[in-house]
């Protein structure tokens, strides 16, 4: 049974590593702390020790070596279509799924990853930077239920993605 052969397409074996290694982060990100479900926020506020120490060590850890994965690519990953099957298919699936967490480090972390994507990947992202702003950006700051917190990261976000942009144009 095949699940993934790069070797067919000249793939080195660093190559093939480095995929499934960010594949791996990817994933490990994606799960989800238990204060980050949206039913259960009245609950959990209640108990501000729910949350699992080592899960939110995990996914912060993996948030940073994401980060600095994607900050020093270089060519055979910002080009390679596997990484840009990973970044849509994985990274920004869990970019949505936690871009607002209640843990301000994992939201600002989640929208710094989010910030180096549009720099580094803007040609492949257009529908998912699309997304981004439209249905999390804009529904924060729109909701009564949002933090301060969450607000002040998402303006910040989208003050240094526009203040780039038209620096850029």
């Amino acid at each position: 049974m095949e699940v993934y052969d790069a070797t067919c397409s000249g793939d080195s074996q660093y190559q093939i590593d480095a995929y499934l290694l960010f594949r791996a982060l990817c994933k490990l990100f994606a799960k989800n702390l238990p204060g980050d479900d949206v039913s259960n926020i009245k609950f959990l506020s209640l108990f501000s020790n729910a949350v699992d120490p080592m899960a939110l060590h995990s996914k912060i850890l993996s948030l940073q070596l994401i980060l600095h994965a994607l900050e020093m690519s270089g060519k055979a990953f910002k080009n390679g279509p596997k990484f840009i099957y990973a970044i849509q298919n994985y990274l920004c699936v869990s970019l949505l799924k936690n871009c607002m967490s209640h843990d301000t480090t994992v939201a600002y972390l989640s929208l710094k990853i989010f910030l180096t994507l549009v720099y580094n990947f803007k040609s492949h992202l257009k529908s998912e930077i699309e997304v981004f702003v439209a249905n999390i950006f804009l529904r924060v700051l729109e909701s009564p239920n949002s933090s301060r917190e969450q607000k002040s990261l998402v303006l910040e976000a989208l003050r240094t993605l526009f203040s780039d942009l038209f620096l850029i144009t």
